[in-house]
């Protein structure tokens, strides 16, 4: 669990590695792998997650002003740090122990992103749901080893109330890159 103070000293930290490596970070189109181990290493990914997961549970404003010192180095970066940080921390809350365990027992925050456009469908099926689908634009996928994805519940689409967010691990999908 990190402060503020201390979230922002690790984005001090980061400058050095951003700068070695902007020039792959454009050509690329992706987090080179330097920075994204420098990214799990951080705990700037946890800083919103909840404490039972390791996380900082920090307030709003304070992971504004790490968003924006984040986004002094690196606009993309920045967007790929909120979008997976959110991918990770958000559903923590709402997950059961087993899951959490599953998901977040390794000792470090998986990577994880995400895509809230309910673009899947939850079938029933034994033990839970089928979930099928195909997510456009997914920030931070290359590196994920979990995703969340929006889905809408089979023969219920016109009611938007019935849509979920699951968590899968990223090796049950196949990646088609834009």
């Amino acid at each position: 669990m990190y402060s503020a103070g201390d979230l922002l000293d690790e984005v001090a930290k980061l400058g050095p590695v951003v700068e070695a490596n902007w020039m792959k970070m454009e050509t690329e189109r992706t987090l080179p792998d330097e920075v994204v181990t420098a990214l799990d290493r951080s705990g700037l990914l946890l800083m919103s997650a909840p404490r039972a997961v390791g996380g900082s549970e920090l307030d709003i404003v304070s992971q504004l002003d790490v968003y924006q010192a984040v986004g002094y180095l690196d606009a993309s970066l920045c967007w790929a740090m909120m979008t997976c940080g959110t991918a990770i921390s958000w559903p923590a809350g709402y997950l059961c122990e087993e899951a959490r365990e599953t998901i977040y027992g390794a000792g470090r925050a998986p990577r994880t992103s995400i895509s809230v456009l309910p673009a899947g469908t939850a079938t029933r099926a034994d033990g839970g749901y089928l979930l099928t689908g195909s997510w456009n634009f997914v920030s931070g996928i290359n590196h994920a080893e979990w995703l969340v994805g929006g889905a809408m519940f089979d023969g219920e689409a016109a009611d938007p109330r019935r849509r979920l967010f699951a968590m899968f691990p990223a090796d049950q999908v196949t990646l088609v890159d834009n």
